[in-house]
């Protein structure tokens, strides 16, 4: 079965049936009743949500006899179930009778389960939902004497995505009652979180009985793995009589979440009876590979992050680093000697730091600054300054008298000896001088 949609698809909510089958879950099935394999299931998708109960899942079940809850296994494999979604995958909540939402391959019978693959952007799986694949009888069907010590393997679970969110009881899981746990397998870009009563698990013997816990690999070498510490979300390959698993972590840097031995979880539980020596038991968010029943049967759990020196190529500063100070001065030439900025160009400055902007500024020739003393000082003699103008109103008062007697437009200015402006036709070729007003100090 394969399902291409453009945009998502959503499957919502469940039914009670009114008979003893009991609830009845919206969603997509693939199943083998018998000898025969059940096809497989693909979905082609951006956004691909399940809500209140609703399921996606290919399986091997079993024929019950005669309407009876006596059940024929089925020996068939269950299909491969694979969801393509470029965007997002979520999860959430459960039925009104508990059922969760959930992608799952399983057999409840002698063939083995599928293989359940996800390709997203994002992962959420949250309130209740679950994302498994397992090898688990019915409990409320009958089967056949030793059936249940030989049900099929569990399937592999695969998953990769940009993050992934687990968050109040919501679970990726690869389990059996009997038999050898399943593997998963999570590639992470950017984050793993987990919240509230989350848990990543691949525990075998579920009922008490034989099988070794699977593996679990997380690789997130440029990503993290958050948990909060005392919310008791646990990442766990068990076994209940068999060896634990493995698991197998890469990532920058994990929080949040640590290994415990089985010595600390009798420690920390005060019991050594190995129906409760379970991390969920704890508060503290943990990671679990052991043998309830054997301490010598326990099994790994490796955690590599990179060995990072945060330190490396950073400068040992002085205990009190000083800040570099641009030189501070309101008068132009007080601060003279401490830094200069000097621009060069063709017009549209004053002549000088002091000088105020005037009409014969817009081309200038190049320039040196006069009066180094005075600049110095802060101050220039008006006297100075009058005696300067002086000097360009009698070069004035030289040009040909004809030019007073015509009209034109006035070019420009110069003070006479009286102190008077005189405005004049053609501008004058000066020698930058200081300004006659002083400069405002703001000391």
């Amino acid at each position: 079965m394969t399902v291409n949609a453009s945009e998502s698809v959503e499957l919502i909510g469940s039914y009670t049936e009114p008979n003893p089958n009991g609830t009845s879950s919206s969603g997509l099935f693939s199943t083998t009743f018998a000898a025969g394999k059940a096809g497989d299931t693909i979905i082609n998708t951006k956004r691909l949500r399940t809500q209140d109960g609703a399921q996606v899942s290919a399986g091997s079940t079993g024929m019950l006899q005669n309407n009876s809850k006596q059940v024929i296994p089925a020996t068939g494999n269950g299909g491969n179930l694979t969801v393509n979604a470029s965007e997002s995958v979520e999860l959430t909540g459960t039925s009104t009778t508990g059922t969760p939402s959930s992608l799952f391959t399983s057999t409840q019978g002698y063939g083995d389960a599928g293989k359940l693959t996800i390709i997203t952007g994002q992962l959420i799986v949250r309130n209740g939902s679950t994302v498994t694949v397992s090898s688990q009888a019915r409990k409320d069907l009958i089967y056949p004497e030793n059936a249940r010590n030989l049900l099929g393997k569990a399937g592999e679970l695969n998953i990769s995505a940009r993050s992934i969110l687990l968050d109040n009881q919501g679970k990726i899981t690869s389990e059996t009652d009997t038999g050898q746990g399943g593997n998963i397998t999570l590639q992470v870009q950017d984050l793993l979180l987990l919240r509230r009563n989350s848990q990543i698990s691949t525990n075998a013997g579920k009922v008490q009985a034989i099988g070794d816990g699977g593996n679990i690999t997380i690789n997130a070498p440029s990503g993290f793995i958050v948990a909060k510490p005392q919310e008791n979300s646990d990442i766990t390959a068990n076994a209940f009589t068999g060896s634990g698993g493995r698991v197998q972590i890469n990532a920058t840097s994990i929080f949040g979440i640590a290994p415990r031995s089985r010595e600390d979880l009798a420690r920390q539980l005060e019991t050594n009876d190995p129906t409760k020596l379970d991390p969920q038991n704890l508060l503290t968010s943990d990671i679990t590979a052991i043998s309830q029943t054997n301490p010598t049967l326990n099994g790994l759990v490796n955690i590599n992050t990179p060995d990072v020196d945060v330190n490396r190529g950073l400068i040992n500063l002085p205990v009190e680093p000083e800040e570099p100070r641009l030189a501070q001065g309101c008068d132009a030439g007080v601060a003279r000697n401490q830094s200069e900025f000097i621009i060069t160009g063709r017009g549209g400055i004053p002549p000088n730091p002091r000088e105020v902007l005037r009409s014969n500024v817009v081309q200038v020739d190049w320039v040196s600054l006069e009066g180094d003393a005075n600049y110095l000082s802060g101050t220039s003699s008006r006297k100075t300054q009058r005696q300067r103008s002086q000097v360009n109103a009698q070069k004035f008062q030289n040009v040909n008298k004809k030019s007073w007697n015509e009209i034109v437009e006035a070019q420009g200015w110069v003070m006479d000896s009286n102190g008077d402006v005189i405005l004049v036709a053609q501008a004058p070729t000066t020698t930058p001088q200081g300004s006659w007003l002083n400069s405002t100090s703001c000391k």
